[in-house]
């Protein structure tokens, strides 16, 4: 079978989408007492593929952000500020961060 290049995307993203949120629900139901703490972008993503069923179009995922409204209105929005940094590394390079502290 087949797949245009955006579908196969947005197979992706709904899978990355589904088995992220059905992670959080799982942990939320062991103890319902933490806090969920769910970044941004993961946040913004299933509220833009969310929008996406609900108008039946492809999900734009340009409208993916930190600053989504969309996400930033959500009980469960967290801050970006409150997650350590993203580790980044050279393409193919498993050295040490290009982050300095």
């Amino acid at each position: 079978m087949c797949y245009s290049s955006s579908a196969l995307l947005e197979a992706i993203l709904r899978l990355i989408q589904t088995e992220s949120v059905n992670s959080y629900a799982d942990a939320h139901k062991r103890n319902p007492n933490t806090p969920i703490c769910i970044h941004p972008l993961l946040l913004s993503l299933n509220k833009t593929i969310a929008a996406a069923e609900k108008s039946e179009t492809e999900p734009d995922i340009r409208s993916v952000s930190e600053n989504n409204e969309r996400a930033v209105g959500d009980d469960m929005y967290t801050s970006p500020s409150t997650f350590p940094p993203l580790e980044m590394h050279f393409f193919g390079k498993n050295g040490l961060s290009l982050l300095t502290y």
